[in-house]
């Protein structure tokens, strides 16, 4: 037996109290296109470097490691299953009774290694990674044709035969084409561009900006972000609510792509305490979020108030901009389920609120009398929610576009296909309600 795998048994030896998992790199590729193994402790910085280790050699270490109480073996390295005798592996450590963890490109998954794992379950969810140890292994998953391709059947295996698995890696700077996928998509959200930073070794950012930013302010914003090495920031520069909207639509657009969202799951989420009023600066007024009903919570009604102390004063720095409404939401794996709220139910704050948003006493006479008139006889507290079903039957049924459960879905355009619906109206309707028709202008 050589010497590097003499070593082995004395590094082990020293953790025979806490030796409770162990790595072992199958085949890790360098610069130099070599193949080696070696065995990481994970209780220590330490690393033997073995050189290759042949089958036996592998199944040695491993039960050995089985013998100093060792539950879990994970087999890594840039492709493992490049071995050819990874079968072999795998079965030795579940025969010792071990866990096996499998860290792969599924790129390299195949039907039959599919098999051993529905036949010989591994007892931990295999970890997929998305682009490869390193990172040149990124050039060769986006830039050679076909190869996303064997990665997403690698991934359809797994979801064929439901074997457990966990996507690892970061994301690595994305290619041109993607990085204006994702600009367009922006712009469809409603933003008007998207500004994309990739965090490099080191941590120094690269992108179209990153030549402006201070090395501190290129630390704020990697801190802010929470981003580390290989990962990529993205940022929409626009009022709060619009950036808000399109960063969000983003988010879960980049979690289907990447697989990151598992449709197994029923997440649900209230969502509560949305904002009371939004600032309309053309009318100089608040607008409600929801609508000019809902109820403020109790603690807030103070702020329905403004700088000026007058209500026909209004400016963005109102004290109303703070307050929170009675509002909810219910969301399930990202998708709005119904929502309601509580509303308003006292005259007075019911009037101060109308007066906020740019109603006179006047229209608001005219236009909400009969409400403000029955409140002043005692309407008790009042709310609701209104739940979409349909919603909650497409997620059961792992749609993604809501009109595949309704039974007469329209088009985008609002037209039914089965009713041939809007249709033109008859002459007699038409009188009926005192319509004319001249005809559509044509477009200049």
């Amino acid at each position: 037996m050589s010497d590097h795998v003499r070593r082995v048994p004395r590094l082990l030896r020293p953790l025979r109290p806490r030796l409770g998992s162990i790595d072992i790199e199958l085949t890790e590729r360098c610069d130099n296109d070599c193949i080696h193994c070696c065995i990481n402790r994970p209780a220590s910085d330490s690393v033997a470097r073995a050189g290759e280790l042949a089958t036996d050699q592998v199944k040695d270490v491993v039960r050995q490691a089985a013998d100093l109480g060792c539950l879990q073996v994970r087999y890594t390295g840039g492709e493992p299953l490049l071995r050819p005798d990874f079968e072999e592996l795998y079965l030795h450590a579940r025969r010792l009774g071990m866990r096996v963890l499998v860290f792969t490109n599924a790129r390299r998954l195949t039907p039959r290694l599919a098999d051993l794992l529905v036949r010989v379950p591994p007892l931990v969810a295999v970890e997929v990674s998305v682009y490869g140890m390193h990172a040149q292994s990124y050039e060769a998953v986006t830039r050679v044709p076909g190869s996303f391709a064997q990665f997403r059947r690698g991934v359809d295996l797994l979801l064929g035969r439901g074997i457990p698995f966990v996507i690892k890696g970061a994301l690595l700077p994305p290619n041109r084409r993607e990085i204006d996928e994702l600009t367009e998509l922006a712009r469809r959200f409603g933003a008007r561009g998207l500004v994309h930073l990739a965090v490099q070794a080191g941590g120094e950012l690269h992108g179209p900006i990153a030549k402006f930013l201070a090395p501190e302010m290129q630390a704020a914003i990697r801190t802010a972000a929470g981003a580390n090495e290989n990962d990529l920031i993205l940022v929409v520069a626009d009022h709060g609510e619009t950036a808000n909207e399109v960063l969000g639509r983003l988010r879960v657009e980049l979690g289907g792509r990447l697989g990151l969202a598992d449709p197994n799951e029923l997440a649900y989420c209230w969502v509560h305490h949305f904002p009371m009023y939004q600032w309309d600066e053309p009318f100089k007024r608040w607008d409600a979020t929801h609508n000019p009903f809902s109820g403020v919570v109790p603690e807030d009604e103070v702020l329905l108030t403004t700088t000026s102390g007058s209500l026909d004063d209004r400016d963005p720095g109102d004290p109303a901009g703070r307050a929170k409404a009675m509002q909810y939401d219910v969301a399930l794996n990202g998708w709005e389920l119904g929502g309601g709220s509580v509303r308003i139910w006292k005259p007075d704050l019911l009037a101060r609120s109308f007066n906020l948003q740019g109603y006179s006493i006047e229209q608001m006479r005219e236009r909400f009398g009969a409400i403000l008139e029955a409140f002043e006889y005692g309407a008790p507290p009042h709310g609701g929610i209104a739940l979409g079903v349909d919603r909650w039957a497409a997620l059961l049924s792992y749609q993604t576009n809501i009109r595949e459960v309704m039974a007469f879905p329209k088009t985008q355009s609002g037209s039914d296909l089965m009713l041939e619906a809007p249709s033109a109206p008859d002459a007699e309707q038409l009188e009926e309600l005192g319509l004319r028709f001249v005809g559509v202008p044509e477009k200049r």
